[in-house]
């Protein structure tokens, strides 16, 4: 994408005038690391990564090294929340409105189906095509939109069984992994159900979570930095041959 490449344009420019080391950061790096800016880490640790583009189970066995163990095998959480928000007709961001509709007490859940997916990974593509038929189905009123209090109980029913199938499949990993921390990152971090719904499963646990503020859960350059200050301990700087790498894999970030 060009704001990357005009991006990295203007780091080399800065690096070369004030005559200082170039650093490339993946941003998923970043979002783990932001984490850091309220509790230290301890390894072994597990990652959570949600965001509207990516969904994955990360384990650091120490600083800087990371091994996917569990990843959507087709959308993102988030990409999947904006796409049944906009066949509620809720606005953009999808992700948020639906958060956002969903904190009246007292809202009906309906049960959804549990996709099948085999060991820590994810999908969401079947549940939200699900979602959609049943809200295409809905019947609307004289403006084409459908009431109110069904929009709240789909909202509140899609963002339980969309986050409770990401809690479960980390808190089993967690377990099995033998982790000292798990901590969450990315967009949809932010969102109220999975943040008190993590701290509810973990709170009797020996396992510590973390959660980051809410400032630092969509993309900034807090976070980046942060996890640059790893890699200037790691001494592993770019050069000035350094290009954007937008499909870049997290594992190849590896120390």
């Amino acid at each position: 994408p060009g704001a990357l490449q005009i991006g990295v344009m203007a780091a080399k420019t800065i690096a070369q005038y004030l005559n200082v080391p170039l650093i490339s950061v993946h941003h998923l790096a970043g979002h783990i690391y932001a984490n850091e800016y309220i509790q230290d880490f301890h390894y072994p640790l597990l990652a959570l990564i949600a965001s509207g583009g990516n969904s994955e189970i990360v384990y650091l066995p120490s600083p800087m090294t990371f091994e996917i163990i569990g990843e959507t095998e087709d959308d993102a959480i988030g990409e999947a929340f904006d796409k049944v928000a906009r066949a509620l007709g809720l606005p953009y961001p999808g992700g948020v409105m639906i958060d956002k509709v969903s904190q009246d007490p007292g809202i009906e859940i309906f049960s959804l189906p549990k996709p099948k997916v085999s060991g820590y990974n994810l999908s969401y593509s079947g549940l939200k095509s699900h979602l959609v038929r049943m809200i295409e189905k809905e019947p609307r009123d004289e403006n084409g939109k459908i009431p109110e209090k069904r929009v709240k109980e789909y909202a509140r029913s899609t963002e339980v069984a969309f986050v409770n199938q990401l809690l479960d499949k980390l808190e089993k990993a967690a377990l099995e992994k033998g982790v000292k921390q798990v901590v969450i990152g990315g967009g949809v971090s932010a969102n109220s159900y999975l943040r008190a719904e993590a701290k509810r499963r973990f709170e009797n646990s020996e396992i510590e979570l973390v959660i980051p503020p809410l400032w630092c859960t969509t993309d900034n350059a807090a976070m980046i930095a942060k996890a640059a200050h790893h890699m200037i301990e790691l001494n592993r700087f770019a050069g000035l041959d350094m290009t954007s790498q937008p499909d870049r894999d997290l594992e190849e970030e590896s120390n």
